[in-house]
């Protein structure tokens, strides 16, 4: 999700699809890459942004998220 600096509002940049395994999901936000639904968006990340994870299955859950941006 980015933040617009004018409202101080999140819009969504990038919505995966359901994960209900033990997997290592990578999703991907960059101008120059072809988008592919629920996995790539082609955007460029605004100055302030934050994912957030939705559980989806009944059981316990652990989340790892990394993040590099371009120089």
């Amino acid at each position: 999700m980015g933040r617009d600096r004018a409202s101080g509002s999140y819009f969504v940049l990038l919505s995966g699809s359901a994960v209900t395994t033990v997997s290592s999901t990578r999703y991907l936000v960059h101008p120059d890459h072809v988008a592919a639904a629920n996995q790539v968006a082609r955007d460029t990340l605004p100055e302030t942004w934050r994912i957030k994870i939705t559980a989806n299955t009944g059981g316990a859950m652990t989340y790892t998220v990394g993040s590099s941006t371009l120089p």
